[in-house]
């Protein structure tokens, strides 16, 4: 028997999802909390038009994007991981840069003869814990990423970035908060581009289920949002509390369905506006994919100069020449089906 015919599981899931999504339009409309508004994405910011289309002539609106160019590997005691970063405008394309990091480890000092199990056990559990501490890569792309996008040359006055413009992983950190707040205190306009809010915070994505084609809704301010879950997750305080303070309330995160498909974006609160005409007037018209175009580019650009695995294949190649039995260890099976 098939897994959706049996006792109706996803209509009960559906129906409980309406009541949901129903919940969340009357809270939405009561617009209780700062900042929570809703605007016609078709007119909003129609005072910006004539600026964006000179700034789309000129190149001085840019995307940034990044890939895995090799995927998190795991030697013996350390692991490594590269990531490429790209952006594009209308008039230029930023050759893209390669970053190689790896994670470390302690090692093991005593004599081969000497060494204990509680010795191995200690170094084992340093791997796992480097391991397992979150999506270490993903956070050194999306450093790269934003980096990439603070280094900008000085004539783009405007950037896209492929998702949130800020991260939790981010903003835990010391140089995560440090680069953010390079970027925001910089006269260049962010606005960070959603596309897919499958991932994103329940939250997120029930307002932009409620949505009607044509709404953009203002749902919060990133610092709203972060506090929110800072205070589950650490008991109501966090040492990113003070950082958050100063600047998460000054950008926000909204959604909005130009079509049958809902995203999100996040921006400066006083730029609102303005990055609702620039969607509007940089959007696709693939339907179900109005997201800016610039993004698509540059997406397409790092996708099709990512050859990850030709990448991990010299890399393997390297590490043969020294331990061919290593390199068996790190390879994939399946190559040798």
């Amino acid at each position: 028997m098939s897994l959706f015919n049996q006792s109706n599981s996803v209509a009960y899931n559906v129906a409980a999802g309406v009541d949901v999504i129903a919940q969340m339009r009357v809270l939405m409309e009561a617009c209780a909390e700062k900042h929570q508004q809703f605007l016609d994405y078709k007119t909003a910011g129609g005072e910006h038009i004539a600026l964006i289309k000179q700034q789309l002539r000129d190149g001085a609106i840019a995307a940034v994007d990044g890939t895995d160019r090799l995927p998190a590997m795991t030697f013996t005691t350390t692991s490594i991981y590269a990531s490429g970063v790209a952006w594009v405008t209308s008039a230029e394309r930023g050759a893209p840069k390669i970053t190689l990091t790896r994670t470390t480890t302690d090692e093991v000092t005593v004599p081969p003869d000497q060494v204990s199990g509680l010795d191995m056990w200690a170094l084992s559990d340093e791997m796992e814990q480097a391991r397992d501490e979150g999506s270490w890569s993903t956070t050194f792309r999306e450093y790269q990423e934003r980096k990439c996008a603070r280094d900008l040359p000085e004539h783009v006055q405007t950037c896209f970035i492929d998702g949130p413009l800020f991260t939790q992983n981010l903003m835990t950190q010391k140089l995560g908060q440090d680069l953010l707040g390079e970027m925001v205190s910089q006269k260049r306009r962010y606005v960070g581009v959603i596309k897919g809010l499958d991932g994103s915070w329940p939250l997120c994505r029930w307002a932009a289920q409620a949505l009607n084609e044509g709404e953009v809704y203002v749902l919060c301010t990133i610092g709203q949002a972060f506090q929110q879950r800072f205070k589950k997750e650490k008991g109501g305080s966090h040492s990113a509390a003070p950082w958050m303070n100063k600047h998460a309330p000054t950008y926000v995160r909204c959604v909005y369905r130009p079509g049958e498909k809902a995203f999100a974006f996040e921006c400066a609160v006083e730029d609102l506006t303005y990055a609702v005409a620039l969607l509007r007037e940089e959007a696709s018209k693939q339907l179900g994919h109005e997201t800016p175009k610039l993004i698509g580019i540059v997406d397409a650009f790092c996708r099709h100069s990512r050859n990850s695995s030709q990448v991990k294949d010299r890399l393997l190649n390297q590490v043969r020449k020294h331990n061919r039995r290593m390199a068996e260890d790190l390879s994939d099976e399946r190559i040798s089906r």
